[in-house]
């Protein structure tokens, strides 16, 4: 029966054809063992015709083909159908009856034993593969396990599995995707250097234009990642960049808004130095604030600084302290209450240690800059208090002037509005009730004072006696060293 089968299939006076399933592939010489259908013993060594010099396939065990013999060499030249599940089994082949397998078909006639594979042919086929392949090592496969792949070179190739997931694998050593919104590149220069941009639009018009309002570009080509937001003209309306160095930029031509949720803290650091400029205006709003610097702080406003605060405003200063104004200031205490409760203080200034000093005007200014007044103004009944506690031993309550006639003590005056300097001008006036200063006070005192020790009194015996000679009465003696250290009051003589 053997006998029939190989002369039916290799005679060599005819073309013939026969039908069989596969029973084995041999991958080192791309040929099949195939069982007929009509007779039980299978034949190895028969190759599969493709009709591609770059198709390779194998089929699985148990597909029907057709096997077709010209001049004694047999091939398998077409597939009749797939393989089903009753003849899908490994055949057991016995070794005495079959002309060989694999690369040692002894006593084969049917071109066992050649290898009819390539150079450069894959050897890891698998039962149900097809492999589509180019002259230069190019292919397209469809794979059992759902694996597909359409491949150039390892690093330019489109991989598609279904195991274990569904997925797709893309490797590119050059890589673009244009749509009608859209375009992606990667690729390299000479170097090494690698670039992902990428460039979109809402407009599919200005896409076919290049005309871009969305730019990405990532690598050597944006110095780490550039992310901008243009007008189709290329300028810029908001960018993200992040330097390959490690900086940060946010650019906003609208704005920017940085939201930080309740669900946490938000921590802005600086190691460096940080500038912050405004071109109008600033606004901080924030339940509670707390700011510390290490170094100092230097703020320069070139227009109005404003602090409103509903509560207490508390500053402490651990060194000197230092204000200069080049116009004029102002301090309004509100004092809390209206009226407010006696005896409370609105209006404190200590001094703990050293000394406190208001200077009006430079006294070291070579030349006048005009009259300076300073005020202090009670609008409503008011005690003014000036004291010197009794453990201030050894201190002074001085009121001086380097020039005559110039301490007013006791004057009634007016605190006039000036309208146009601000502020109020003080004109002293001598009181009606006869308060007069000390310089005429002790000349009286001085006319008193001899008259006193020049006169006499007439009595019964005659006249007291002349005037005592010499220029110290007994009244200048006893008077005078109690005039001598009042100076600079006022006093009332008379009332």
């Amino acid at each position: 029966m053997l006998d029939q089968f190989r002369d039916y299939v290799f005679n060599p006076a005819e073309t013939k054809l026969a039908t069989g399933y596969i029973a084995h592939y041999d991958q080192a010489t791309q040929t099949y063992i195939v069982k007929s259908s009509d007779y039980d013993q299978p034949i190895a060594g028969i190759p599969r015709a493709s009709g591609d010099p770059g198709e390779m396939s194998v089929l699985p065990i148990g597909t029907e083909v057709q096997v077709t013999t010209l001049k004694g060499f047999s091939t398998i030249t077409g597939v009749i159908r797939r393989p089903s599940v009753s003849n899908q089994a490994p055949v057991l082949l016995p070794t005495t009856t079959v002309d060989g397998t694999g690369t040692n078909p002894a006593g084969s006639v049917s071109g066992a034993g050649v290898a009819y594979g390539q150079d450069g042919d894959p050897t890891d086929l698998l039962q149900g593969d097809w492999l589509r392949r180019g002259p230069e090592g190019n292919y397209v496969g469809v794979f059992s396990g759902g694996f597909n792949g359409v491949v150039a070179s390892p690093q330019a190739a489109v991989y598609t599995h279904t195991t274990p997931v569904d997925g797709v694998l893309i490797r590119a050593r050059q890589y673009a995707v244009s749509t009608a919104m859209s375009e992606m590149l990667v690729s390299s220069d000479a170097n090494g250097k690698a670039t992902l941009t990428y460039n979109a639009t809402d407009n599919a018009n200005d896409a076919a234009a290049g005309k871009w309002t969305i730019r990405l570009s990532v690598g050597a080509g944006g110095e780490g990642i550039d992310l901008r937001t243009t007008t189709p003209e290329g300028n810029i309306l908001a960018q993200i960049k992040v330097s390959a160095a490690g900086r940060i930029s946010l650019i906003g031509t609208a704005g920017v808004d940085l939201i930080s949720g309740d669900g946490g803290t938000s921590v802005e650091q600086t190691e460096g130095g940080k500038t912050v400029q405004v071109g109008r205006d600033y606004s901080v709003i924030a339940g509670g604030k707390v700011s510390t610097t290490a170094d100092q702080v230097i703020t320069d406003v070139v227009g109005s600084v404003s602090l409103s605060a509903n509560g207490n405003h508390i500053q402490t200063v651990g060194a000197d302290a230092s204000a200069l104004v080049m116009g004029s200031s102002k301090t309004v205490v509100q004092g809390g209450t209206i009226p407010p409760v006696p005896g409370t203080v609105v209006f404190k200034r200590d001094v703990v240690n050293g000394a406190s000093e208001l200077v009006m005007a430079d006294p070291f200014r070579t030349t006048s800059i005009g009259q300076s007044y300073s005020v202090i103004q009670y609008g409503q009944a008011a005690n003014v208090n000036f004291v010197l506690q009794p453990t201030a031993v050894g201190s002074s309550f001085n009121v001086v002037s380097a020039l005559p006639n110039t301490v007013n003590l006791g004057c009634d005056g007016a605190a006039t509005p000036n309208p146009v300097a601000g502020g109020h001008t003080v004109t002293a006036t001598p009181a009606a009730f006869g308060v007069m200063k000390f310089e005429p006070w002790a000349s009286m005192m001085e006319t008193l004072i001899n008259w006193l020790d020049a006169h006499a009194h007439l009595t019964a015996v005659g006249p007291t006696g002349p005037a005592l000679a010499g220029p110290i009465g007994p009244v200048r003696a006893v008077v005078m060293p109690l005039l001598l250290p009042i100076r600079s009051v006022r006093v009332s003589v008379g009332l």
